[in-house]
């Protein structure tokens, strides 16, 4: 049956009060807000000042869609991106429900492999399946801190060690040594990403179900009082990135899987077919 004229109206009127809703929502979001946010790290603990610069939907062809923020926190990183699985409030806050635990992944930026996407590493294939798992769940978030390239120590000290890695054949952690031998292995600090957390309203007591192989990044968390477990993830081990892999598992004390799903595939189809001839 046809709609009716008064049907109609009615659908152009809450038409019309969704659209203006929803750019009263937009207009909010580039009004900035701040608030400080008391955060230990290393014992030591600092008042930081969390700004929320903007925030919008984006939609990504891997792993769903995602509410993307834009802040800016007075520590040494400045810039730092969430997207977060689920949905927001008319304050343009999270919604979550606190009895069920937060997945939470904390992304050091790697322009280098996660814009450029070199092979040599594996952070965009690590982003990428950390959002995937946190869109399957259905509620959870990513924090990037976009200027930690090279574990911290910035992206030409990145570039330096790729040099040295792929003209000499080294490790990540030995090109690094190589060419600082005084130097601090990771300069990483997080305690930005627990004030963005925050910030947000994530505070604790809560449940956090971290998506790392790196227990640096776990050590925060009890620190700020969080319950957080460590849920190591594994990504596609290539040829290419193994040496970079086998490094950070035996020099760094990541937990990582090394099965190789190219190589050692190839490898157990070789030796089934080798089986069948020597039958």
């Amino acid at each position: 049956m046809p709609e009716s004229a008064e049907e109609k109206a009615a659908e152009r009127s809450a038409r019309a009060q969704a659209n203006r809703s929803y750019l009263e929502l937009a207009r909010r979001s580039l009004t900035e807000e701040s608030a400080r946010h008391e955060v230990t790290e290393g014992g030591v603990t600092r008042r930081l000042l969390v700004t929320r610069r903007g925030v919008g939907p984006i939609a990504t062809p891997f792993a769903g869609e995602f509410f993307m923020f834009d802040f800016e926190v007075d520590d040494q990183w400045r810039k730092y991106s969430v997207l977060f699985k689920g949905e927001i409030d008319q304050h343009l806050r999270p919604k979550h429900e606190p009895e069920l635990p937060l997945l939470l992944r904390i992304d050091s930026g790697c322009e280098t492999g996660q814009v450029f996407h070199d092979t040599s590493c594996e952070c965009g294939a690590q982003m990428h399946r950390a959002l995937e798992l946190i869109n399957e769940s259905g509620q959870g978030l990513l924090i990037s801190i976009p200027r930690q390239d090279g574990r911290g120590m910035g992206l030409p000290f990145k570039l330096a060690t790729l040099t040295v890695q792929t003209e000499m054949g080294l490790d990540t952690v030995r090109a690094a040594a190589l060419l600082d031998p005084q130097g601090e292995r990771d300069k990483r600090t997080y305690s930005g990403a627990i004030a963005v957390l925050m910030f947000l309203g994530f505070s604790p007591p809560l449940e956090i179900l971290l998506l790392t192989n790196n227990e640096l990044k776990h050590a925060i968390f009890p620190e700020n009082g969080y319950d957080a477990t460590l849920n190591p993830f594994s990504t596609s081990v290539t040829s290419e990135v193994r040496l970079h892999l086998e490094a950070k598992k035996r020099d760094l004390g990541h937990h990582i899987d090394l099965y190789d799903s190219e190589t050692d595939a190839n490898q157990d189809a070789h030796n089934h077919n080798e089986g069948r001839e020597n039958e």
